[in-house]
């Protein structure tokens, strides 16, 4: 890559190439942070819905001087010969087709569900989440087989899982939809790399391939001493997203205690803070190893928020017959502000029996400080949370 990024560099200083490039990721912020730390000066466009089609990354693909591609399997070795220096002639007969979806997605036939989600969700995302999942939804329910359209679905919900802002819908099972979808995509296209690395990037260490992210901290210190600003990051990555692979499970070894094991803590019966559940995968086989995932997330109609003044959140789960488990309790960091209102994410693994079956269930509870409202009443309060597991034996 090194010597491919010298002489790119270089044709494009001789203006005989021209650099365009699209990443298949769900986050456009961290897309951005990577592109400041490597200083890649062209431009690269965000394809999370994998609108290219590709299976596999990265591809390299030669467009001619009449938008013709003339190849989808570049080779360094050649490619100043066989491509920078042939002059093609236009042909008719080979138009590009303009397969870009229309800024007014309104304006396609109702019968096209699938198309109308894409411009919903590439132009209009902000404002149209929800109309792109619902058009999504209709597509499948037209074509239940339609693998673009569940892998699309999915990567709807989990965008606005994570953006509350635009979760006008509050369903707090967006991110465990949204893993099912990928899961129905991958197993109609098992060979699709995209869609099965969308889905390890949250999923155990044992099918992990590599840490997805652990690159971000050191991009935002090389990036902060050269005097710049690192891009901010609406989602850091954490637990699974940064977690190295493994082959062997990592047992709790220490002996912990449960914080509240008579459940004495009083329960948030008012909704100030609202738990969502997930696993990945959405089901476990006997043997197998999942990563639960827990977000804790003020409620924005109550104007709730975290108070950072005192103990972090605290995630404790019991370990029921048929499952180790990585920890038992998990324990959050307090950012520096005394007052916020972020959502907060936490993930443990577990291993599941080999003689498992039928579903087991989880139950694990949150003891947080949650103020009502800005400069308002601050609780300690506990929120009991429970997830059920289903077992599916090959």
């Amino acid at each position: 890559m090194p010597v491919w990024h010298e002489r790119t560099r270089r044709w494009v200083a001789e203006g005989r190439l021209q650099l365009v490039g699209i990443i298949q990721e769900q986050h456009s912020d961290r897309c951005r942070l990577l592109r400041q730390w490597h200083g890649f000066d062209w431009p690269i466009l965000h394809d999370p819905i994998n609108s290219l089609g590709a299976t596999a990354v990265p591809m390299f693909i030669a467009i001619d001087e009449h938008g013709i591609v003339r190849s989808t399997r570049v080779r360094l070795d050649d490619f100043e010969s066989s491509f920078l220096n042939q002059a093609f002639e236009a042909d008719a007969s080979n138009t590009p087709a303009d397969l870009t979806p229309p800024l007014n997605p309104d304006s396609l036939a109702i019968s096209n569900p699938r198309s109308k989600a894409d411009a919903m969700f590439l132009w209009h995302r902000e404002h149209r989440l929800d109309d792109s999942i619902n058009e999504y939804r209709r597509a499948l329910s037209i074509d239940p087989t339609d693998s673009r359209s569940q892998f699309r679905l999915g990567a709807c919900l989990l965008q606005r899982f994570e953006n509350p802002a635009q979760n006008q819908a509050q369903d707090p099972t967006d991110f465990q939809q949204a893993i099912i979808a990928w899961e129905k995509a991958l197993a109609s296209r098992p060979n699709q790399y995209i869609w099965r690395r969308r889905i390890q990037q949250y999923g155990p260490r044992l099918s992990k391939p590599y840490p997805f992210y652990d690159w971000v901290e050191e991009a935002e210190t090389e990036i902060k001493a050269r005097g710049e600003t690192p891009i901010s990051l609406a989602v850091r990555p954490s637990g699974a997203e940064i977690a190295s692979p493994t082959r062997t499970f990592a047992r709790a070894t220490d002996q912990v205690a449960s914080p509240d094991p008579a459940g004495r803590i009083r329960r948030d019966q008012q909704g100030l803070v609202r738990a969502s559940i997930a696993t990945v995968p959405s089901h476990a086989t006997p043997g197998s190893t999942i990563r639960l995932h827990i977000t804790l997330s003020p409620n924005a109609a109550l104007s709730a928020h975290w108070n950072n003044e005192i103990e972090p959140v605290l995630i404790w789960i019991d370990t029921p017959a048929g499952v180790e488990l990585e920890k038992s309790l998990v324990t959050g960091i307090n950012p520096s502000q005394a007052e916020t209102n972020e959502p907060r994410r936490f993930d443990v693994e577990l291993k599941i029996a080999a003689e498992a079956k039928g579903t087991i269930q989880i139950h694990a509870y949150a003891l947080y400080h949650v103020c009502e409202d800005l400069r308002g009443v601050c609780q300690f309060l506990r929120q009991d949370i429970v997830a059920d597991i289903p077992i599916h034996t090959p």
